[in-house]
């Protein structure tokens, strides 16, 4: 860890008019995405905590 000091890496600027054109960067096994995030909220009309998922994955 270099702290506070720690340089951020450069990345080339966005460009919408070539990058939105591009094909999906293909992963391991021909996914594209593959990711789950859990989120909670809380029901106050039970008064429970709930959970959900947002899944996403893409195949070739």
């Amino acid at each position: 860890m270099e702290g506070l000091n720690a340089t951020l890496p450069t990345l080339p600027p966005f460009n919408a008019t070539e990058d939105c054109q591009k094909e999906p960067a293909i992963g391991e096994n021909g996914l594209t995405c593959l990711a789950i995030i859990q989120r909670y909220f809380y029901n106050s009309s039970s008064m429970t905590a709930r959970s959900s998922s947002l899944e996403g994955v893409g195949a070739t």
